[in-house]
This record gives structure tokens, sequence and C-alpha cells, in this order.
């Protein structure tokens, strides 16, 4: 049957070749090549050779469509597989990629915490440096009041007591620094035993 077909379609071919000086097909053609290598032309495709590639033509022969040979069980299978495969990758990127903004997100709030213990234990150094430096001054302040203090005593006079006044307010303002001190200091061992953020480890 199949020679049938072929020959058939060809000589009407011809024969139509010879009136019109060109082929004529019918309205819907189609062409396939079997395992053999024999060239098939047909309006229909018999089920038997359904599983060949084949091209539908115009009534000009010209290949309007292609649909492609079945494929065969290997072929299915191996399409299984990387069809598996690719949804398996896109899966993993999927994973890789919410890892990822985890990690930059966790990595972001553990800088913010290095950003704020490092301005924090800025802020308490800034402090102790300038209370050390009121500290200083105070001394200086106190040991000027108290030679002023000694000179009056020296000549036999009384020591006026605004200046005795004086002599006390920086005393006590001396002592209050040298607690302001303390505290910073005890702030910044608390700060540095107790509240230093773990950095972040990237893994590569």
């Amino acid at each position: 049957m199949h020679t049938q077909i072929k020959y058939s379609v060809l000589i009407l071919a011809v024969m139509l070749t010879g009136l019109s000086g060109r082929p004529v097909f019918a309205e819907k053609m189609y062409k396939w090549v079997d395992e053999k290598g024999n060239t098939y032309f047909s309006d229909q495709v018999p089920p038997e050779h359904s599983q060949h590639r084949r091209e539908s033509l115009n009534k000009q022969g010209v290949v309007v469509g292609v649909t492609e040979r079945a494929k065969t069980k290997s072929e299915e299978a191996l399409d299984k597989l990387l069809k598996a495969l690719k949804e398996a990758q896109e899966k993993v990127i999927a994973q890789q990629t919410y890892h990822d903004k985890a990690l930059r997100i966790t990595y972001t709030k553990l800088e913010d915490l290095h950003n704020t213990f490092d301005a924090k234990l800025q802020e308490l150094e800034t402090e102790q440096k300038l209370t050390i430096s009121n500290l200083k001054r105070l001394d200086n302040q106190l040991e000027t009041l108290q030679r002023q203090a000694a000179i009056h005593e020296r000549n036999g006079e009384k020591v006026p007591q605004k200046l005795i006044d004086q002599i006390k307010s920086t005393e006590k303002e001396s002592q209050q620094t040298y607690v302001k001190i303390s505290q910073h200091i005890e702030k910044r061992t608390k700060l540095s035993n107790s509240s230093m953020p773990i950095s972040p480890v990237i893994s590569s």
C-alpha cells in the first residue's frame, strides 16, 4: 500500500506537471521519509507511519509546517531524567538564593550590632577622656587654692571664708569626677565582656 500511495501521487503529480508546467498538490499534503529512506507524499498519514517526521505542504508544494517524529522510549526516559535534573537544579538555586538572602540579612544585622557597639565604646572613651581632663583641671585648681590658703597661714592671716568654700567645692567636685571615671571604667568593662557581638563568618 505504501508503494501505491507513493507512486500514485508521484504519477499524478507528473501528469499535472505536464499539463500546467508545475506540480500541483491537494489542499493538504504531507511528506515524510521512512526508516529505509523512502520518501512519501500523501494527503493522509497511515498509522504505521505516524511516528516519522513529516512536513505539511500547501497546494504549491511549499512547506508550511513540520511535525517532529515520535520519540523513542529511551528518548522519553532521557527527557524525563533531564526534566527531573532541571527541577532539582532550580530547587538548589532557589535554596541557595534564599540562603544567600538570609545570610546577607544576618550579616547586615550583625554589622549593625558591631557598629552600635563600636559607637557606644567610642562614646564611653570620649566621655572618659573629657572626665580625666576635667579632673586634671580640678586638681590644678585645688592645688592653686591650697597654695593661696597656705600663704595666708604663713603670714599669720586668717584664711578667707570664700577661699575655704572654694577649696571645699573643688574637693567635692574632684571626688565626684573620680566617681565618674570609675563608672566609665566599669561600663567599658561590662560592654567589652558581655556585649561584644559575635563576628559573622562567611563560608565560601
